[in-house]
């Protein structure tokens, strides 16, 4: 009876792994439904580099989900793209019960739209150097010296945050990976994942006059299926004496790599290529 066990436990474990297997070989069959130049910015390295088969990298996006134009919180996900996702808003959001009503809802899946230095990133770009004008104009005012020292930091943060956020933005979102490639026919550019979404509920509060104004609903993309992209033996060396720590210090230094990371016909990526990058001075030097 044991011996039946050990052997159904070894069985099983054969089985999962020719499923695995069978899925990679399938997903990377035939031309990539995507294939987008990604650097470090977009992909953090996780692992230690002296234990090569535990490493692998982390998908990194922005995301918007704040309509400054309206000052609310709804961005990309808004209550009408929700409602082509499979989500029950019906109910008025100022309706007593409705933040419980849509508190209750649960995820859905979805095929998720990702944008490599595209609009977003442009509008990111152009936000970030608005809010840079902004302090600047308040330093040149300013008196007292921890104010100036305070402002001075503040632009120094903006200037490193240009360089160190991920420029790969989720802007879409559908029940259908075709539709989706048939808006987005750039496969260089924009690239289809497979995430999950979930939904919630604003009272309406406005940052701008500090009063609540219309209630809404608002869609956040919690997590996509595959965040962790393995880093097959092939490629280990490229990543060999990195840190894997990098994530937290990016307004230090440059990005140190970049991946050709494909996606499949499963839409499970995986990595086509690396390139190390050269070394350059610490962003800490610059400004």
């Amino acid at each position: 009876m044991k011996k039946f066990g050990i052997l159904s436990a070894i069985l099983l474990v054969v089985i999962s792994n020719l499923f695995v297997l069978t899925n990679v070989y399938l997903n990377q069959s035939g031309e990539p439904e995507s294939s987008l130049l990604l650097t470090e910015r977009e992909l953090s390295l996780y692992g230690q580099s002296h234990e090569n088969s535990g490493m692998h990298l982390r998908l990194s996006w922005k995301t918007s989900h704040y309509d400054s134009k309206n000052k609310k919180r709804t961005g990309w996900l808004h209550r009408d793209r929700l409602q082509a996702l499979g989500f029950d808003t019906d109910l008025d959001p100022a309706h007593p019960e409705a933040s419980d009503y849509y508190r209750r809802q649960a995820v859905k899946k979805a095929y998720i739209v990702f944008e490599f230095e595209g609009s977003a990133w442009d509008d990111w770009v152009a936000g970030n150097a608005e809010e840079i004008e902004k302090l600047e104009k308040k330093l040149a005012v300013a008196q007292e010296p921890h104010e100036k020292s305070s402002l001075e930091s503040q632009i120094k943060w903006k200037h490193n945050e240009k360089r160190r956020q991920s420029h790969l933005f989720a802007i879409d979102a559908g029940r259908d990976a075709l539709t989706l490639r048939q808006r987005y026919p750039d496969k260089s550019r924009y690239m289809i994942l497979e995430g999950v979404i979930n939904m919630y509920h604003s009272r309406g509060w406005n940052p701008a006059t500090s009063k609540y104004d219309t209630p809404y609903v608002y869609g956040v993309l919690q997590k996509v299926e595959t965040p962790h992209i393995n880093i097959s033996k092939k490629f280990r060396s490229s990543f060999q004496g990195l840190k894997s720590n990098y994530g937290r210090h990016r307004d230090k230094y440059h990005p140190r790599f970049e991946v050709r990371l494909s996606v499949g016909s499963r839409f499970l990526p995986w990595i086509q290529e690396v390139r190390k990058l050269p070394e350059k001075e610490p962003l800490s030097k610059l400004f």
